[in-house]
Formats: structure tokens, C-alpha cells, sequence
């Protein structure tokens, strides 16, 4: 339309922030915020995001294991709140832990599954008590600088550094 009018136009193509998977994440990070922590919105922002590997994670995790977290979040039948997670995740650690001790017993059924499923739990508890922590301080920022700070924080400490990373930053 612009040639037949005789106008010379240039057009640059780019994305929108928010459809890199860093303004994905960060997109989901604010859900987050609200301190709700529906399952439905952690999970989406683990599965979704480009995680941090934290340097301290179990070194037989590669990486975060957000499918095998969803999985057990749903077993573990969470639908929202801090407290459900931490409820939630240590009755099914429990309920994994019985069955491991029966496993043992019975020589003919393997036990090594289940101690790979609970080390992943354990996983998934620490990460998430960090990500709730670092939500609430976030949360209990007292001004705009104090909020902008922790903002950038938490974003840095869970969203792996790339070029669309630093363009949020």
C-alpha cells in the first residue's frame, strides 16, 4: 500500500518483550506476586520460564525438573497457598517414604525410583521456599526503589541470563 502511494517506508521487524521466554517468565513471575502461589501459576512459570540452575542444587540434577514438579505437585493434590505446598509436599514425602520402607523389604520391588522421585521432592521444597521467600520480600517492599531492587532480585536470582534477561534488567 505504501509503494502504490508513493511513500518510502521501512518497516522494522522485532519482537515484543513479552514474547521472549524471558518476558514470559517475567510476565509470570508478577503473577506470583499476588501470594496466592496457585499451582496453576507456579507450575506455568517453572514449565515456561528459563530457569536459573541454582548453584547449590543436588548435583544429580542436571537441571530443574519442572515436568517431574508438576507431576508430583499434582499428586501431592495442591491447588493454592504457601502453606498447602508445604502441607501437601511433606504428606507425600511421608506417603513416599512408607512405600520406600516397603520397598526395602520386599526384595523383588526396586527402591531405586522412589529414592530418585523423593530427591526430587527435595529438590522441589528448596527451590520453592526460596521462590516464596523471595515473592514475600518482594511483597513487602516499603517503597519503589525497595520494590524496583527486589523486583530485579528475585528475577535474577530464578531466570536463567540471556540477552532478553538483560534487556528486563
Amino acid at each position: 500500500e505504501w509503494q502504490r502511494a508513493g511513500i518510502t517506508s521501512y518497516f522494522h521487524e522485532c519482537r515484543c518483550l513479552g514474547e521472549t521466554p524471558s518476558g514470559r517468565a517475567l510476565r509470570w513471575l508478577t503473577k506470583l506476586l499476588t501470594g496466592v502461589f496457585r499451582r496453576a501459576d507456579v507450575m506455568e512459570f517453572l514449565l515456561s520460564s528459563p530457569l536459573k540452575r541454582p548453584d547449590d542444587f543436588p548435583s544429580d540434577l542436571p537441571d530443574v525438573p519442572a515436568a517431574e514438579w508438576n507431576h508430583l505437585s499434582m499428586e501431592a493434590q495442591i491447588i493454592a497457598g504457601e502453606r498447602s505446598w508445604k502441607d501437601n509436599l511433606a504428606r507425600l514425602r511421608n506417603h513416599l517414604n512408607t512405600e520406600l520402607e516397603r520397598r526395602e523389604w520386599e526384595a523383588d520391588d526396586p527402591a531405586a525410583p522412589l529414592k530418585n522421585k523423593l530427591a526430587s521432592l527435595t529438590a522441589m521444597e528448596i527451590y520453592l521456599q526460596r521462590l516464596f521467600a523471595a515473592v514475600r520480600a518482594v511483597r513487602e517492599a516499603k517503597s519503589w526503589q525497595q520494590l524496583g531492587e527486589r523486583m530485579s532480585a528475585l528475577f535474577s536470582e530464578f531466570v536463567a541470563s540471556s540477552e532478553d534477561a538483560d534487556l528486563i534488567l
